[in-house]
């Protein structure tokens, strides 16, 4: 391989020009707060299918702390947070759900 087949390398969250430039590349950032029952877990599994099905580059956190949780203004879970932005409280989200929110972000 030369220097003209890679123009970027990817190194943790960062791509990095073959000029040395570094270049921010953001990584999706998704919680789902819940206690852990099993709509909680349904969502996380949902939350992840979703992330690996539409290839993002995401980070899914499973959110337990019930203060934690508080500090989102979330009183009903499971809740999913998309880069800080609450998508859904109480409810099971579908993968399509999900989908869609990923997409616009």
């Amino acid at each position: 391989m030369t220097d003209a087949d890679v123009s970027q390398i990817r190194v943790g969250e960062f791509t990095v020009g073959i000029n040395g430039m570094e270049i921010k590349e953001e990584i999706m950032d998704i919680k789902v707060l819940g206690p852990g029952c099993p709509k909680c877990q349904q969502t996380e599994k949902n939350v992840k299918e979703a992330v690996s099905e539409t290839g993002s580059d995401a980070k899914v956190e499973k959110v337990t702390n019930l203060l934690e949780i508080a500090k989102y203004g979330v009183f009903g879970t499971p809740a999913v947070v998309i880069d800080g932005q609450v998508k859904s409280v109480g409810k099971i989200p579908t993968k399509d759900e999900i989908k869609k929110w990923i997409a616009k972000q």
